[in-house]
């Protein structure tokens, strides 16, 4: 059967029941053809937000856990008392990508008829990322991950108000945090009869 006589048979209503079945199952022929580049696309692009999240909560993670470890270590203090601690960060944190390095050198000496000497050195270095395979697909292989920099830590303690406690604190602080003095606040923390 020419295209043209079902084109025609399609016009004027007259399709046998074999022919419905071939126009409904090229339909569906068409819809898996088509379906398996759309949801590939779509899961790609779920996976690829997947990640970004688990990087986010990693990264917060690491963070609250910080700021846990910075309070139970404060607590130890002699006169600190009970301790809060919030640290903020200028930026999120990096994540360092291993690279191939391929080097090259070419050197070239000339000399001119009056005794004159040139060289010309040229390199050419050429980087490429490393991947690893994974289900996802290839990802970049991270080689380290850097915390994020320390912009200010605020802590609130018990014994805030004891100058030789603020001191003792400030000076712990500073020996585990890379931070200037100045972003380092310390107060004392309200009594529970206080708040009322």
């Amino acid at each position: 059967m020419k295209m043209q006589d079902f084109m025609q048979k399609i016009k004027e209503k007259k399709l046998k029941r074999s022919d419905w079945l071939i126009l409904v199952l090229a339909g569906i022929l068409i819809l898996i053809i088509a379906l398996p580049t759309d949801t590939k696309e779509k899961k790609q692009a779920e996976e690829a937000k997947e990640n970004i999240s688990k990087e986010n909560n990693t990264m917060e993670a690491s963070k609250d856990e910080i700021e846990r470890k910075l309070e139970d270590i404060l607590e130890k203090i002699d006169g600190a008392g009970d301790v809060k601690v919030m640290i903020t960060y200028q930026d999120s944190g990096t994540q360092v990508v291993e690279k191939d390095k391929n080097t090259s050198e070419n050197s070239l000496e000339e000399s001119d008829s009056t005794g004159g000497v040139r060289s010309t050195k040229e390199q050419q270095l050429q980087e490429s990322t490393v991947y690893e395979e994974a289900d996802a697909g290839n990802t970049p292989f991270v080689s380290k991950e850097l915390l994020p920099k320390v912009e200010g830590i605020l802590i609130v303690a018990s014994g805030g108000d004891n100058q030789k406690v603020k001191q003792n604190i400030s000076e712990a602080v500073l020996a585990l945090f890379q931070v200037e003095a100045h972003r380092i606040k310390i107060v004392k923390m309200s009594g529970l009869e206080d708040s009322k």
